[in-house]
């Protein structure tokens, strides 16, 4: 039903409320403790606003445009969702990252062609 569809949404705003501020990184594996099942009963849908499914659902997408290597287009959308939410630590690690590999000429910079042919946005964490 639609509260299946929306509930990954659901889960990466509430995530994203819970760690505000927490210098946390943005797409954990699991959720914190109890929220999950607190969606699954949908206490929690009710509760988020409408202005709210709009942010996550133009971050998703713009997280989408990054792991596609749409770099401009995900530095696009970064950049409008910390207009609305400059406090939005994920749209901010998003902003930077996909900054990263733009140009002055909007081009993408940094990576082969190789890496460019095979890239999912999935970064190798080695440092703590």
């Amino acid at each position: 039903g639609s509260s299946s569809v929306l509930l990954p949404q659901l889960r990466a705003a509430m995530w994203a409320a819970a760690t505000r501020g927490a210098g946390r990184t943005p797409l954990p594996r699991r959720a914190p403790r109890g929220l999950s099942s607190a969606l699954l009963c949908g206490s929690l849908e009710e509760r988020i606003s409408e202005e709210t499914r709009a942010h996550v659902r133009k971050y998703e997408e713009a997280l989408s445009a990054y792991q596609q290597a749409e770099f401009a287009e995900a530095h696009r959308l970064a950049k409008e969702l910390l207009a609305a939410r400059p406090e939005d630590l994920s749209a901010m690690t998003l902003y930077r990252r996909s900054g990263a590999y733009l140009g002055p000429d909007g081009g993408i910079v940094g990576l082969t062609e190789e890496q460019l042919a095979s890239w999912t946005g999935c970064l190798d964490m080695v440092n703590k």
